[in-house]
């Protein structure tokens, strides 16, 4: 085979390769984080003044996740009742969303729980939007983990610690394991 038959077929590879790539990139689906991006936009400052008065201690929200009893609890301040609070949590999937889902504010007893039985595994955010005595807020919980992830990485980590903190850790490492002077 001579050199002039080894370009062709290297200019045919390389034009075949650029075809498939582009090929492949008309059948991505891309979705934007929402459908009314620039409208959202536009209002960003109202999410700004929501995100300083939930500045305060005494206001935010403590979002805790449940594993064993697959629920998501949020716990709002003593300040707000189920009569003067109202507004919306978003559960809110960065990779697809289709997952995303909205849920009224419903406090009972200063609480609001959430099944996440039916919650697929990944990364979900919690946004929670609301107003107490026609003060508006709003927070996000970024790093909230489906009951299955959570679990596994809390059974990961516990397994790995216990594994380091044995006598029969011999692995040197910055977890500071002990090492046996026998082996």
């Amino acid at each position: 085979m001579n050199w002039g038959l080894r370009i062709i077929l290297l200019y045919v590879a390389f034009v075949g390769g650029m075809l498939f790539l582009v090929y492949k990139c008309t059948q991505q689906n891309i979705d934007l984080v929402s459908t009314d991006y620039y409208a959202q936009e536009i209002k960003y400052q109202d999410k700004i003044d929501r995100l300083n008065n939930s500045q305060d201690q005494d206001v935010r929200l403590a979002v805790t996740y449940t594993a064993e009893k697959d629920l998501i609890q949020i716990t709002f301040p003593a300040s707000s009742t189920a009569n003067n609070t109202t507004g919306e949590i978003v559960l809110f999937r960065p990779d697809n969303s289709k997952l995303d889902f909205k849920i009224p504010i419903e406090i009972t007893e200063g609480i609001q729980s959430i099944s996440t039985e039916k919650l697929s595994k990944g990364l979900w955010r919690v946004k929670s939007s609301w107003s107490t005595n026609d003060t508006p807020y709003y927070q996000e919980e970024k790093n909230l983990h489906s009951i299955m992830d959570l679990f596994l990485w809390s059974a990961l980590t516990i397994g790995f610690l216990e594994a380091f903190t044995a006598q029969e850790c011999v692995v040197p490492s910055p977890w500071h394991c002990p090492i046996p002077t026998n082996p």
